[in-house]
């Protein structure tokens, strides 16, 4: 039998780093929700080392990123059911303040055109 194809994890680190700014986070603040080094942290994000699957599960967690999502697991979903999926855990998971925020950059986005 041959081994399990290895996940390609480069780009990794911009995917995280883009995350953690989304969410408004220092790489200090990642650091203590997800008791990783913060020069592990960095390390990752400018593409220096690659994450172990343990801390890669535990900077997904913080970042609210779906696994699924970011290594396409589940082909069977199309991408608008993934993008509406991740859409509605981020607003989940919002506070109504936050949640009324999201909407009015929905409502902004949709309503430019940006050349697609």
């Amino acid at each position: 039998m041959m081994p399990a194809k290895a996940r390609d994890l480069s780009g990794i680190g911009g995917v995280l780093s883009n995350a953690r700014r989304v969410l408004g986070l220092s790489q200090d603040k990642l650091s203590e929700k997800s008791r990783i080094s913060i020069r592990h942290i960095s390390k990752i994000e400018n593409g220096d080392a690659d994450p172990s699957w343990s801390t890669l599960c535990k900077l997904l967690e913080v970042l609210r990123i779906d696994a699924n999502l970011l290594f396409n697991l589940n082909p069977d979903i199309d991408l608008d059911d993934k993008i509406k999926n991740e859409l509605t855990s981020i607003f989940d998971s919002c506070n109504k303040p936050n949640k009324l925020r999201l909407i009015r950059i929905a409502k902004c986005l949709a309503d430019e055109d940006f050349g697609t």
